[in-house]
This record gives C-alpha cells, sequence and structure tokens, in this order.
C-alpha cells in the first residue's frame, strides 16, 4: 500500500511539471529573420532572436571603394524576398 501510493504520488507530480521544450530557432532561415526584424520594429526585443538580427545586419556588400550601401540593400532585399518564394512555393503545392 505504502509503495503504491509513493508511486502514484511520483507519477502526479511528473506529470504536473511542464516540460518546455524549447524549439532551436533558425538564424539563417528568412521567414525567421523578418518575423524577427517585425518584433523588433514593434518593440518586442526578444534574446532567441538576436541571431536572426545578427544575420540580417551581416549581410553586407563591398566595392572597390569600401561598403557599399545600394548593394548592401540589394543584398538584403534579396535574402528576404526568399520569403515570398516560399510563400509560392508551399501554395503552389496545395
Amino acid at each position: 500500500m505504502n509503495k503504491t501510493l509513493f508511486t502514484a504520488t511520483w507519477l502526479l507530480l511528473a506529470a504536473s511539471i511542464p516540460l518546455s521544450a524549447q524549439e532551436k530557432v533558425d538564424s539563417g532561415d528568412p521567414c525567421t529573420v523578418v518575423l524577427c526584424m517585425y518584433g523588433k520594429l514593434q518593440g518586442s526585443n526578444q534574446s532567441e532572436c538576436s541571431g536572426a538580427v545578427r544575420k540580417f545586419f551581416s549581410l553586407r556588400k563591398f566595392g572597390r571603394h569600401g561598403f557599399d550601401p545600394w548593394k548592401t540593400f540589394v543584398k538584403r532585399r534579396d535574402f528576404l524576398g526568399a520569403v515570398q518564394r516560399q510563400i509560392q512555393q508551399s501554395s503552389a503545392i496545395s
């Protein structure tokens, strides 16, 4: 009886502890970068988005004379444009 009560109590305690499975954020995914940058724009600066934000700002282009802002803009735009292509591909599959 005592062993059964102990086992039942232990199982109830174990079941009541919430298990938090943290999903790894893929900072190289353009969709993640878009969502994190939108959150940053809204004032929600989350720690798990730091890699995605760093990825966006690491996209830079340099020309003969150093940093090239226009080519950097184009590179970042093309990277974020992959989100639209992924949406179109997934809707074509459905």
